[in-house]
């Protein structure tokens, strides 16, 4: 230990004292004062070693740094600069992203003195579109900062991923290990299979389920024995999956087994109507042989059994099965079925069973417009149980089809509503990539300009909570508009939803202008 330091923890007036140190340089500075006290002249010793062995080291000789590459093509305005530093260190992050596409899409890289600010950004999603426009200044710059390494990072291969994957697979958490699972059923599906069966009895009953799900990656025939061996599993839910993941094997015996069953559920009405029409017949208790198979027992809340029995094996049963049993178009299949008591059933089947093609096949995108429509019907329906399972399903949906086709959707439900303000529009407009249509922007604002204009009732009051998606969504070309004076009736309004609304329309209209500025910017340095 440094003597100075036994020195001060003993004290100096029970230590002998420490000699002069002729060789240290701050110790040669000591001048003997006999004015000052034991204890001063210690502490001003200290002092002076303190202040020494923090003035500096000796000079050393380092390789010179390899200068930044020069990526500055366009000479941004300070005004710019300050704009995008309020993007970045602001309410006004959520505009980022259309920022940086815009920079892409123009071949521009962010100015160079804003690359520390956004490569201290840890958002995953905003990550991937800085590395797109960071240039190399950016890549140059991350190798000085351990934190800013993600953005030279990039996806192993296949034989480098897997070592990894297995360490995370012995080691990690639950959540962790079906990460793990999940990443290797795409890369090697035989193996993720085998990694399963090696441990699959060992792990608890919900921690099996969990891990068996992942199987829906690359699932395959190579999966049905295994499959077919959890059906008897301990556990009804890691049954009800098994059950389930081996329906989507259209080979599977279990698969055949269910079609044997849905011929059976339903049938084709024996009436002399001319149109076409479905009957649905489900058993009155669960069949053993479908408990077997991973049908559940219990259905949830106030749900009958027939109900869920209906639903869980129209699940079960392929798409393309219904289409050629019945000869059939989808469109026709669900009118057939509309007047059935358990047709809600049957659809609710039916939309399970597309939303688990990912994407959808060739045969089964014909589906989507009929069970949007449906759906969008069910908006209107008096309980809000079904009215919430309608809004979960359009926004399944919503990933099964093209924007300009969803949007059409949109419009044609909002134009369709007796009521458009009782639709759950931020739900909506939120299943809409960013930026919207321009078609799509404008009649989005024409009602909502429309219903604040006319009425103050709570609904449109909620329908304003849409405004948070359109300030980031909504196209430059509805900017004007946008920006126009908004008509507020005022009339009979409660002063605090009054005062609510004026704060989220001015909230807009701040965010919109926001935009606009940038937007005026780029074209600026366009120009020059």
């Amino acid at each position: 230990m440094n003597e100075l330091l036994k020195a001060a923890l003993v004290g100096t007036g029970k230590h002998p004292g420490v000699a002069i140190d002729e060789s240290n340089s701050a110790d040669r500075l000591t001048i003997a004062d006999d004015s000052l006290t034991e204890e001063s002249r210690f502490l001003l010793r200290c002092g002076r070693r303190a202040v020494y062995q923090r003035a500096g080291q000796e000079v050393r000789s380092v390789p010179p740094l390899e200068p930044a590459p020069d990526d500055e093509s366009v000479a941004w305005s300070a005004a710019f600069i300050r704009t995008m530093k309020e993007v970045i260190h602001t309410d006004k992050k959520d505009l980022l992203p259309e920022i940086l596409r815009e920079f892409q899409i123009h071949g521009l890289s962010v100015p160079a003195i804003l690359l520390p600010d956004l490569l201290d950004l840890t958002d995953r999603k905003l990550q991937t579109a800085i590395r797109e426009v960071v240039g190399k200044r950016g890549v140059w710059l991350s190798e000085f900062n351990p934190d800013w390494s993600w953005l030279k990072d990039q996806e192993l291969n296949a034989e480098e991923d897997i070592p990894h994957l297995e360490e995370i697979w012995n080691e990690g958490t639950v959540p962790q290990r079906c990460r793990a699972l999940r990443k290797l059923r795409e890369i090697d599906a035989a193996t993720g299979l085998q990694w399963l069966q090696g441990c699959f009895k060992k792990e608890k009953a919900d921690d099996r389920k969990q891990m068996l799900e992942q199987l829906a990656i690359g699932l395959s025939t190579a999966d049905e024995e295994f499959l077919e061996q959890t059906l008897s599993d301990r556990s009804k839910h890691v049954k009800v999956t098994a059950g389930s993941l081996l329906s989507q094997i259209p080979t599977s015996q279990c698969a055949q087994r269910f079609r044997e069953r849905g011929q059976q559920l339903l049938q084709i009405s024996s009436g002399a109507q001319a149109k076409f029409r479905l009957t649905c017949h489900p058993p009155e208790e669960l069949p053993k042989d479908w408990e077997q198979d991973g049908v559940p027992r219990k259905p949830p809340g106030h749900r009958g059994l027939r109900a869920l029995l209906t639903e869980e094996l129209v699940e079960r049963v392929s798409l393309e099965f219904w289409q050629e049993h019945f000869r059939a178009k989808p469109v026709e299949l669900i009118n057939g079925i509309l007047n059935d008591d358990f047709a809600h059933d049957v659809i609710t089947g039916w939309t399970q069973a597309f939303v688990k093609s990912s994407p959808p096949e060739s045969e089964t995108s014909d589906w989507f417009d009929p069970l949007w429509k449906y759906w969008s019907a069910m908006m209107q329906h008096p309980q809000q149980n079904v009215k919430d399972q309608a809004s979960n399903f359009l926004g399944q949906l919503a990933n099964f089809t093209d924007q300009p086709n969803l949007e059409r959707s949109i419009i044609r439900l909002i134009q369709s509503q007796p009521d458009p303000a009782n639709l759950p529009i931020a739900t909506l407009v939120s299943f809409v990539p960013a930026p919207w249509s321009a078609a799509f922007g404008k009649e989005y604002l024409r009602v909502t300009r429309g219903l604040v204009g006319s009425r103050s009732d709570r609904a449109v009051y909620d329908w304003l909570g849409s405004l948070s998606i359109a300030t980031v969504a909504l196209p430059k070309e509805c900017f004007e508009t946008a920006l126009s004076p908004w008509k507020i009736r005022d009339h009979g309004v409660p002063p605090w939803q009054l005062a609510n609304m004026e704060r989220q329309i001015t909230h807009f209209i701040e965010r919109i202008q926001f935009r606009a500025r940038f937007y005026r910017e780029v074209e600026l340095q366009k120009i020059s």
